[in-house]
């Protein structure tokens, strides 16, 4: 399935059928956007970082979709029983928490993470290997 990027007119392979090529577009399409209206300000202050952060989701991470908010009506209890199986199924045995990734971000939008560039960092706690 060949699919068009509206943003830039390229085109998307896809292997999954037509509504996984239309969500790559969508999805490159949004980075794409996103990255040139921020690259305008960062020209116009002469520094500025492009942080885009991701569930991983594409890597086939278990009992994810994508990387949406949760479902308004889950319970705290079907929350805390998701959680439980995804610790267990990671290296350390512990999800990530926002403040962990907060952290991450912080660090890699700062100074002191000028040097890292053009990478993917794992920050699944062992979930995905690096």
């Amino acid at each position: 399935m060949t699919a068009r990027c509206r943003a830039c007119g390229g085109a998307i392979e896809s292997d999954g059928g037509p509504g996984r090529a239309a969500s790559y577009v969508r999805g490159i399409a949004c980075q794409f956007v996103t990255a040139r209206a921020a690259a305008r300000r960062m020209t116009a202050r002469g520094s500025g970082v492009i942080l885009s952060l991701n569930s991983g989701s594409a890597n086939g991470s278990p009992m994810m979709g994508g990387t949406a908010a949760g479902a308004p009506g889950m319970d705290e209890a079907a929350v805390q029983g998701i959680r439980t199986r995804l610790d267990g199924l990671r290296m350390t045995k512990r999800s990530p928490r926002i403040a962990d990734i907060a952290a991450l971000a912080t660090f890699l939008a700062s100074d002191a993470g000028v040097a890292v560039t053009g990478t993917w960092v794992n920050a699944t706690a062992g979930m995905f290997p690096s």
